[in-house]
């Protein structure tokens, strides 16, 4: 108990600030939001169809994440918005792109060659440009939202 106030207090580092927004991306993309128009009508009682597949538990549905709390909903608008305090735009959209982790299987949905081809830029220099935004960002974000991230980030994602 004795380090719970050091570790409120420690400066952020470059590591953490990844670690936030991947855990901000993974929350985002757990929220499975199909849509923002309003859904065509349908039936709430679901089909039933017997089979014999589902008589031993197994069946075509795949697997999803838990959907997020109320807070990590205002954790992740918080987290994500951190990146908009950069001047670049094209650090803006790495930075966000390599947010998006998968919640399952913990893999990001665009790779260092993949944002390469989309931004007309070398893996390498994307790599390097990534890096410098998370620094530039870690002496960027105010000290009060560190104090209101910090907690919220370590109890979830020592939970989940």
């Amino acid at each position: 108990m004795a380090i719970e106030p050091i570790v409120a207090i420690a400066p952020l580092l470059p590591p953490e600030l990844q670690l936030w927004l991947e855990w901000g991306g993974s929350k985002l993309l757990a929220m499975q939001l199909s849509s923002g128009a309003p859904r065509q009508p349908h039936i709430a009682w679901p089909e039933y169809r017997q089979s014999f597949n589902t008589a031993y538990g197994s069946s075509a549905e795949r697997m999803r994440p838990s959907r997020p709390s109320s807070k990590e909903i205002q954790a992740v608008d918080e987290i994500l918005a951190l990146p908009s305090l950069l001047p670049n735009p094209l650090v803006r959209r790495i930075l966000h792109a390599r947010a998006l982790v998968a919640p399952i299987s913990n893999r990001y949905l665009c790779s260092w060659t993949e944002l390469g081809d989309r931004l007309d830029l070398d893996r390498r220099k994307v790599k390097q440009l990534h890096q410098r935004g998370i620094e530039d960002l870690t002496s960027c974000v105010p000290v009060s939202k560190i104090y209101t991230i910090r907690p919220v980030v370590r109890i979830f994602s020592l939970t989940s």
